[in-house]
């Protein structure tokens, strides 16, 4: 599929992201296909930001997060 055929028409996506590296380059890829874009280091931070705004939709870190939610859900070794 041509990347021309990814490129949005400016809907609005969270990402929620703990590593700055990883945020940093999701938000300049989807920037890239014009997309409007926020980050967040967490899912706290997340919930203040969408106590303020709405988005069309959230792009996370489900390992961190869940990992925050239930003990049992850990990071694979190596991560």
């Amino acid at each position: 599929m041509p990347i021309a055929e990814y490129t949005g028409k400016g809907e609005s996506i969270l990402v929620i992201d703990d590593v700055e590296q990883q945020r940093e380059a999701a938000v300049e890829i989807l920037r890239q296909l014009r997309y409007s874009v926020n980050s967040v280091p967490s899912g706290e931070e997340a919930v203040k930001y969408l106590r303020k705004r709405t988005v069309d939709l959230i792009l996370l870190d489900m390992i961190e997060e869940l990992s925050k939610l239930n003990p049992r859900c850990r990071k694979p070794d190596g991560f």
